[in-house]
């Protein structure tokens, strides 16, 4: 498992980051293949979505 914590410095707002690389199992046309994945992370302020 891959984790992360991308921490917002202000005046941010939001922040994204980019997580490794890794091999996963995926099911592609009822077979099991090995394809490259990667997690992508939005944070944002709590305010943005409160409109404070």
């Amino acid at each position: 498992m891959v984790l992360s914590t991308p921490i917002i410095n202000q005046p941010q707002a939001t922040i994204s980051s980019v997580e490794a690389n890794v091999k996963r199992p995926v099911v592609i046309d009822n077979m099991i293949g090995i394809r490259d994945m990667m997690n992508l992370c939005l944070s944002l302020d709590h305010r943005v979505r409160q409109g404070e």
